[in-house]
């Protein structure tokens, strides 16, 4: 009889708890102080909204009812009951399954999707993707290439998928024909469309928000010598949670690309050693949604660099060399960078894509200024502030070389975000374009996260938690409150703008397109009146124009719409309509004042000559009724209505004679 074999024993898994190195109690009493300035200044921005905190302001736009309590709230988690707080908070006694985590993060951020989507491109973005609608609908041919004319090709191409998707299912059945009632038909088609593409904004920027969650908690869960709390409360201190609250722009889904990267990158540190794949394609994917995120390529030049030593490194015991690598990198971009940045007169302009240090503005704004000294104080202070303490007090871990390559790839990651962070101000401002600057802060969030949860601070933790707490509860929580109501939206949105008034043109426009959207003409018109102040472009004149003639202000109409066609003569055309408005006016004289201005301005326009003899006729019509000739007059008219019939004119007119 064949001897039973015994069943293999499986060797105890070892579940000692993982040993942290000690924390540094200055750590805790700086993230601690960070906490209180923070509500010392939203308090103080709270009665000042003038002052240029944009960082922590939100409160100075929320209603008191919703103020008080996150302010009183804050105050406690700062005070010696704060720690008491945090260890008895019923978040912790929450356990949930990924896809039951997955549905209630989706709820809530479209519950509190942001309707004040007017900072950076939201308007426009939703503009053009209107107008894409209208093309398809209209069997207009698309150009292909509009993809590669802008910086985010990867995510213009998810929105355009989502959006026509959205038409397909909920578009608008509304027909558009010629004349004035078509155009009529097509702008409430155009509002239909950016519905649509609003919804498919903050449908996909959720959805990543629920993926970037899903990510960091897969992570963390994989990384037992980190404290998850210390990690997770990090990280929402961050403002830029703000995109993934259904915020029309670009830069949610790149984000959750470049966290992928970080994660990725660290794993491939990790034995057993393999060829790092998933770095080098997740890279791809984020410069593919937004050019922005080649900020990351000095940290994966370093990782393809040193792992492809490690090997060498670890027979020699050579703990120096990742360091010695870690330098070298950034020396060589630092020296392509300069070299670069001659190569094309950065100062005028990066290439015309990114303008870099930006020139002297009427309003004393430049790249070495007070001002744009305190928008990078504001900017760290709003993204980064608690991290880059942590980071700044926190002494970088020795150990072996996986530690220290680690520790290498998230600091050159973190320091180029950082760096084009600093460099890149456009001119809208940080403060009005602050999710491009944030997203490339994201790096230096995570390596301070990841840093800091690596400590054990013992008995000063649950003061360090509430530290944190209060932080998010002073930026990020009313930052997300004050973007979900339209009217402090967009209350928060008029004073940044007058916060930078010679750079505040973009802002204006972005306004004026969202009064379109309201049909809220009289904000509208004053919208454009801010943005012509601002700079007289030809395209916000004209603009303007047709605000005024939609209100009914003619006279300030055609005035504007002359001044437009001066600036650009490709707006002469448009003083044809002001004209046929005036002349229904029985302004005849000023009518063709401005065909003929037109004409002047342009002498080649489609239907000069028709708009010239018709002016013409009908002042010589109108003349002779005013002599009291009316037999002549209706004469003359019946001559005119026979040569040209379409023209609804003179029939107009002829009632008005008694005909």
């Amino acid at each position: 009889m064949a001897k039973r074999k015994s069943p293999k024993i499986e060797p105890m898994p070892d579940i000692r708890p993982v040993e942290r190195p000690l924390g540094s109690p200055t750590v805790v009493k700086y993230i601690w102080t960070f906490g209180i300035a923070t509500l010392a200044l939203s308090v103080l921005a709270m009665f000042a909204p003038s002052l240029r905190l944009w960082a922590v302001h939100q409160f100075a736009f929320l209603h008191l009812a919703a103020a008080l309590p996150l302010l009183v709230l804050a105050g406690v988690l700062l005070s010696p009951y704060g720690p008491i707080v945090v260890e008895h908070s019923v978040l912790k006694k929450v356990r949930l399954q990924p896809y039951q985590l997955a549905g209630l993060l989706f709820a809530v951020f479209m519950l509190l999707s942001v309707h004040g989507n007017l900072l950076g491109d939201g308007q426009l973005a939703t503009t053009r993707l209107a107008h894409i609608g209208d093309m398809i609908e209209s069997k207009e041919k698309i150009p292909p290439g509009r993809f590669f004319s802008q910086k985010e090709p990867g995510t213009m191409l998810l929105h355009e998928g989502a959006f026509r998707i959205g038409m397909t299912l909920f578009g608008p059945k509304i027909q558009v024909e010629k004349g004035r009632a078509g155009q009529q038909a097509r702008v409430e088609r155009q509002l239909k469309y950016r519905e649509i593409a609003q919804w498919c904004f903050r449908i996909l920027s959720s959805i990543a928000g629920v993926l970037l969650i899903l990510l960091l908690l897969r992570f963390v869960r994989s990384k037992p010598e980190h404290e998850p709390t210390i990690f997770w409360l990090v990280m929402l201190t961050c403002g830029g949670w703000l995109a993934y609250f259904g915020y029309v722009e670009n830069y949610a889904w790149v984000s959750l690309a470049m966290m992928a990267f970080l994660i990725a990158g660290l794993k491939a540190t990790e034995p057993p050693r393999k060829l790092p794949v998933a770095p080098v394609f997740l890279f791809l994917v984020a410069v593919a949604l937004h050019y922005m995120a080649v900020v990351l390529l000095p940290a994966l030049v370093y990782l393809l660099w040193t792992m492809h030593f490690e090997p060498h490194d670890r027979e020699q015991q050579n703990f120096a060399a990742p360091w010695k690598r870690a330098k070298y990198v950034a020396a060589g971009f630092a020296t392509l960078g300069l070299v670069g940045y001659i190569a094309v007169e950065g100062w005028e302009g990066w290439i015309s894509v990114i303008p870099l240090l930006p020139m002297w503005a009427d309003d004393g704004y430049a790249f070495f200024s007070v001002r744009h000294l305190v928008d990078i104080v504001n900017l760290a202070w709003w993204a980064c502030g608690a991290a880059l303490i942590g980071l700044l007090f926190t002494a970088k871990r020795g150990g072996d070389l996986r530690a220290q390559n680690q520790e290498n790839f998230l600091l050159l990651a973190a320091s180029s975000g950082a760096f084009f962070a600093m460099v890149f101000s456009p001119n809208l401002g940080m403060a009005r374009d602050w999710d491009i600057v944030t997203s490339a802060l994201w790096p230096t969030v995570f390596f301070a996260a990841w840093r800091l949860s690596q400590f054990n601070f013992d008995s000063l933790l649950p003061k360090l938690r509430a530290s944190l707490a209060a932080v998010i509860v002073l930026i990020l929580i009313p930052a997300v409150l004050v973007q979900t109501v339209e009217t402090t939206a967009i209350a928060r949105f008029e004073n940044l703008l007058h916060l930078d008034k010679s750079r505040s043109t973009y802002g204006w426009e972005n306004m004026a397109l969202y009064y379109q959207k309201t049909g809220e003409i009289e904000k509208r018109v004053a919208a454009w009146e801010k943005a012509v102040e601002a700079e007289e472009n030809p395209r916000y004149v004209y603009n303007l124009s047709e605000a005024y003639k939609l209100a009914g202000r003619i006279d300030d109409a055609d005035s504007a719409a002359v001044r437009a066609a001066h600036l650009d003569k490709k707006f002469a055309s448009n003083l044809f309509y002001v004209a046929t408005a005036q002349a229904k006016r029985d302004n005849l004289p000023r009518a063709r004042e401005i065909v003929f201005t037109a004409l002047a301005i342009d002498s080649t326009l489609e239907y000069g000559a028709t708009m010239k003899t018709w002016i013409t006729r009908a002042c010589l019509v109108d003349s002779v009724a005013k002599t009291g000739d009316t037999l002549r007059a209706r004469s003359l008219l019946q001559f005119y209505a026979r040569e040209d019939p379409k023209n609804s004119f003179w029939n107009e007119y002829g009632q008005k004679l008694g005909k």
